[in-house]
């Protein structure tokens, strides 16, 4: 062997190796044999472990397991329920290093198997032996795990908790509000979540990443969600989602974008947002990667998606196939078209946390001595905190290990930046440990010093959190969702939870994947891998605690110039000192000049009287598009009620009262039923206002009503029309008395031809109303909405490249 051959042999073999390291979360087999033995963690296809069980106790999440010929036995109920979630397959050849399969020649003979399951193993490849030797699994036993695994494949509606379940899930003080199966979702499997308000119709949405692309879900009635959109991507077991939302100040609106990452090669997939509740756009990925794990926003506002200062927001990319995976960061100065600004070199990252913080620690430890914007990078092997404030290059602080450390996977800051909150998704597997949340302070960004442990009382796996308040809303896999009260962080303690997955609450990589808490609404969305979607409120907490604390309203509409009161209610509470912090921000452009007359709020022991701060606003106020108030990081033993932002809308009371149509021409897929009409008022709301409409289809008989707005509110309508498939296009005219209207008429058109002459309307009906188009750059589109088939896009996608055309059209 010659040396070149060593040194690319070795090349080879270290490169492996990186990737191996750095790519542990990646799907890689695990090997059994009946000549093999439990040792080591089964990777090795020349050491084969013994038993199917212990290799399901080795192997990662979506781990393929591989079984060559051998007896074995399925040992009890635990070990049945996790080889049903797992990928297991059986009829592996040991001679050929487990790359062939013959399930009739290769004999991979699998006991006590009750008899409901024996179609589902032999469909893996084995030979069952139906309850026999082995340890027999009762049949009551059996028939209560298919009652409870045909739970979750059901719909539900709401039920409250009560005396420890909601319906058939248990639970404790978290209420079901709404549970939308996989079937409803149309897919096999769910994986992330995430969810936003749309500024424009203050619907809120939240997104579920699916085995087959994303369903873009309205959540604003949680009680009666509706798929309102759907993106289609190729298979794969793992999506990440986050949302951007920006000013169009040429169309006076908000336009949103979501970002989808895939370990499937996807690239980033972009979906205009700004269609809904009608509908999406799916633009062409960025071809800049191919695959990634996880997708993350800076300097963005979790329930809005808007920037927080007048940066803009940045795009964050872990775990690319590019660079071993270190982390990526792109310029959304253009959201629809992200460009690279920042690669790190410091290895692969596996998820990643931001926090600004605006306190001493910004003048001595990060930043530019008054803001300091950091990261959290969970990369495996330890949690690294970095230095990305905007005008300086990148800069490492801290790199932190801890005891028990299996596979650092996630984690989040507390909204002060005192706390980060770091979960590990092996450690319970690996070390036996129950379910183990690590708490560390971050007074010394450099030097984070673990503070305490919270221990569940199962061994669920911990996967993904985020704080709220002084709440911790953290998916737990087969424990479904769990919620952390850390008002003391010193000693944590569960103050609820909803088990999303019935049938078990063991160490496995089934159940709740994500969790999503930011939603105004107080609303809980959770997704569950073989539950889909499920949808949750807290309830009030038990006495004694030192109560609530609340805004007594959700929106409140202002005159520039002017300083407006605003009220904080303490109630629902025995006693006990309580203070909370009020954060302002603009969900514009970043450059308001509005001010507070106080940050932090005081109530001192048995004190529940409302306190009341002053808002003072500049003259420009409605230049820069509305404000948010939020209480955050309460001090004491209360919590944090539904409404705990307020929105604050100036609005110019010198111009002429108005009401804008954020469309006029509206597509409705064939297989909807609904479309809804978004009406925006603007201008002077002193006064109340009326809008009649009515529609005219072309083949159904007409429909009247009337939009009311009161005086004093600002808030904008959606007008919910029926479709009728049949009608094919129609004319929905609008007139008002007292307002002016910037259009008055829309266009609904059905994906059905048009068949017969319409009322007259004003608004141009553009030629590619019923296909998606292009964008401003020339680049196809995808248009989708509630109802169609998810595969056509890419079966033409994949019949162009066959045929070498150019696709773009």
């Amino acid at each position: 062997m010659t040396s070149k051959t060593i040194q690319g042999f070795v090349a080879i073999s270290l490169l492996l190796v990186g990737i191996s390291a750095a790519f542990a979360d990646d799907s890689r087999p695990r090997y059994v044999s009946g000549a093999g033995a439990d040792k080591g963690n089964c990777s090795n296809m020349f050491r084969p472990c013994r038993t199917i069980a212990y290799a399901v106790h080795q192997a990662g999440k979506f781990d393929s397991i591989k079984v060559a010929a051998g007896e074995y036995d399925l040992q009890g109920l635990d070990n049945l329920i996790l080889l049903l979630s797992a990928d297991v397959t059986a009829g592996y050849d040991t001679i050929t290093h487990f790359t062939q399969r013959d399930v009739q020649r290769t004999r991979s003979q699998l006991q006590g198997v009750p008899p409901e399951y024996r179609e589902h193993f032999e469909n893996l490849g084995f030979q069952v032996i139906v309850d026999r030797k082995g340890k027999t699994i009762a049949r009551s036993d059996v028939h209560q795990l298919r009652q409870k695994l045909s739970v979750s494949a059901m719909d539900h509606g709401p039920a409250a908790c009560t005396n420890g379940s909601a319906g058939s899930f248990v639970c404790a003080g978290i209420d079901l509000l709404s549970h939308l199966s996989l079937a409803t979702l149309g897919a096999t499997a769910a994986n992330d979540i995430w969810g936003y308000v749309d500024l424009n119709s203050l619907r809120e949405y939240v997104i579920i990443g699916l085995n087959n692309g994303a369903a873009i879900i309205d959540v604003t009635e949680p009680e009666a969600p509706q798929v309102v959109s759907r993106y289609n991507g190729p298979d794969s077991v793992w999506r990440d989602v986050k949302v951007y939302q920006y000013w169009d100040a040429a169309n006076t609106r908000w336009r949103a974008v979501a970002y989808i990452t895939t370990e499937t090669s996807a690239g980033l997939a972009v979906i205009d947002l700004s269609r809904l509740p009608n509908g999406t756009v799916t633009l062409a990925e960025n071809a800049d990667f191919s695959t990634a794990h996880n997708v993350g926003l800076l300097n963005a506002n979790f329930a809005y998606g808007t920037a927080e200062s007048v940066v803009g927001g940045q795009l964050l990319i872990a775990g690319a196939d590019k660079n071993r995976g270190n982390f990526r960061v792109y310029n959304l100065a253009s959201p629809l078209a992200p460009s690279l600004s920042t690669v790190s070199d410091t290895g692969y990252m596996h998820d990643a946390a931001p926090v600004a913080i605006d306190d001493a620690r910004a003048a001595s430890q990060c930043g530019d001595g008054v803001h300091c914007e950091l990261m959290a990078d969970f990369n495996e092997d330890s949690f690294d905190v970095w230095d990305l404030t905007p005008g300086s290059a990148p800069a490492l602080l801290s790199r932190t290990q801890y005891s028990d450390m299996a596979y650092v996977h996630s984690g989040w800051w507390s909204e002060d930046g005192q706390l980060l909150f770091v979960q590990d998704e092996l450690d319970e597997l690996q070390h036996g440990l129950h379910t183990t949340l690590r708490l560390y302070h971050m007074q010394d960004v450099g030097a984070p010093q673990l503070l305490s442990l919270w221990q569940g009382p199962t061994s669920a796996i911990d996967h993904n959190g985020y704080a709220r308040g002084n709440r911790y809303y953290m998916s737990n896999y087969m424990a479904g969702l769990t919620v952390v009260d850390f008002s003391t962080p010193q000693t944590p303690v569960r103050s609820g939870y909803f088990d999303t997955y019935p049938a078990s609450s063991m160490a496995g990589f089934d159940g709740a994947w994500g969790v999503y808490p930011f939603l105004p609404s107080g609303t809980l969305a959770v997704s569950d891998i073989s539950g889909g979607l499920f949808l949750l409120r807290e309830q009030r907490p038990p006495e004694p605690s030192g109560g609530v604390l609340e805004f007594n309203a959700e929106d409140i509409w202002v005159n520039p110039g002017s300083a407006v009161p605003v009220s904080i209610s303490r109630y629902h509470g025995s006693g006990g000192d309580l203070s909370v912090k009020l954060l302002l921000k603009t969900l514009g452009d970043g450059a308001t000049g509005a001010t507070l007359s106080e940050s932090t709020l005081t109530w001192p022991h048995r004190d529940f009287s409302d306190k009341t701060v002053t808002l003072t606003l500049p003259d420009n106020a409605a230049d820069h598009g509305p404000l948010l108030l939020t209480l955050v990081s309460p001090q004491g033993q209360g919590r944090l009620g539904v409404r705990n932002s307020l929105r604050i809308h100036p609005h110019n009371s010198a111009s002429a009262p108005t009401l804008q149509l954020l469309e006029t021409a509206i597509r409705v897929p064939d297989l909807q039923q609904t479309t809804r009409v978004v009406v925006a008022r603007q201008g002077d709301i002193s006064s109340a206002l009326e809008m009649r409409w009515t529609l005219q289809p072309e083949l159904a008989g007409q429909q009247q009503g009337t939009l009311r707005w009161d005086a004093g509110t600002g808030k904008p309508q959606t007008l919910e029309l029926p479709v009728d498939a049949a009608a094919g296009r129609s004319v929905l005219s609008l007139a008002s008395d007292n307002a002016i209207l910037t259009s008055d008429c829309v266009w609904l058109q059905v994906d059905l031809p048009a068949r017969t002459t319409l009322p007259e309307c004003d608004a141009a009906l553009p030629p590619n109303l019923t296909d998606g188009g292009t964008d401003e750059d020339g680049r196809a589109q995808t248009s989708s909405g509630g109802g169609g088939a998810w595969g056509l896009p890419w079966l033409w996608l994949a019949l162009c490249l066959i045929a070498r055309r150019n696709c773009r059209r």
